[in-house]
């Protein structure tokens, strides 16, 4: 698979890596997202020192990736529930029209 090298840059510091087609646009993404939050948390909270921004921001960052997955695992469980429920009235009926 073919490499890429990324460079991404967050308050001024670089941080290169060498990552396939498909990391680069994940590891960007990532890069946008996280530079975005800082920059929101640099507006806020203007007398924290860059170190405490960037903590607080990847602490977000986190805390809104735990989030959706508990919301998605909890979709996907109301799914299954009711994939069961539709399974046991297709097999009473099934049941209904051997009998």
């Amino acid at each position: 698979m073919e490499k890429y090298a990324v460079n991404i840059n967050i308050l001024g510091r670089q941080f290169p890596a060498v990552v396939d087609r498909e990391e680069a646009e994940v590891v960007e993404k990532a890069a946008k997202v996280l530079k975005d939050k800082i920059k929101a948390f640099k507006l806020e909270y203007r007398n924290q020192d860059d170190l405490n921004v960037v903590i607080m921001s990847c602490l977000d960052v986190l805390m809104e990736q735990f989030t959706h997955e508990k919301r998605l695992l909890l979709e996907q469980e109301a799914v299954k529930k009711e994939a069961d429920a539709l399974a046991e009235t297709v097999s009473k009926l099934m049941d209904m029209v051997k009998s």
